[in-house]
């Protein structure tokens, strides 16, 4: 397969024979000097077809069990530190004040960039509750997923 590459590389930076406009010495040096850089570097071709697929399946298998194991541990941790009680009691209509629950995304995966995204595809650690009022008053957050129990927002980190 490497070698496809060589010769396929060195048919790109030799000049036409065609009628048409030859490329320029100064193009060609650049083309080389690009190609044997990528050489040295060892770059591989980009996955296509049956491997592309093959990738995103285990790619997407070990997510998942990364995601059952980091959700497990996750639930011990929450229940030790008061977490899980402290979120059963937000959804309490007297805790409105407190009931959004904020998360950061330590991971995310999805299969294809195509599909739609879902709470799977993001493996998030407690940060803090908040009030929901939050979500209005900061222009950085925007309405992601709406689920049957509830609407999960982005906030976007702010640049600087």
């Amino acid at each position: 397969m490497l070698n496809f590459f060589k010769h396929a590389a060195a048919r790109l930076i030799t000049p036409c024979s065609s009628p048409m406009k030859a490329i320029p010495d100064e193009i060609l040096d650049v083309m080389r000097l690009y190609v044997g850089s990528q050489k040295r570097r060892g770059v591989a071709m980009p996955l296509i077809g049956n491997w592309l697929l093959v990738q995103r399946l285990v790619t997407t298998a070990l997510y998942n069990l990364l995601r059952i194991v980091f959700i497990a541990v996750q639930r011990v941790c929450w229940q030790l530190n008061g977490t899980a009680q402290k979120l059963r009691e937000s959804r309490l209509p007297e805790n409105y004040d407190r009931s959004a629950h904020v998360l950061d995304v330590v991971l995310s995966h999805t299969f294809c960039s195509g599909l739609y995204l879902t709470v799977n595809n993001f493996l998030c650690v407690h940060n803090r509750f908040e009030n929901p009022q939050y979500v209005v008053d900061n222009e950085h957050v925007t309405l992601m997923i709406v689920t049957e129990h509830d609407a999960i927002f982005c906030e976007a980190q702010e640049k600087g």
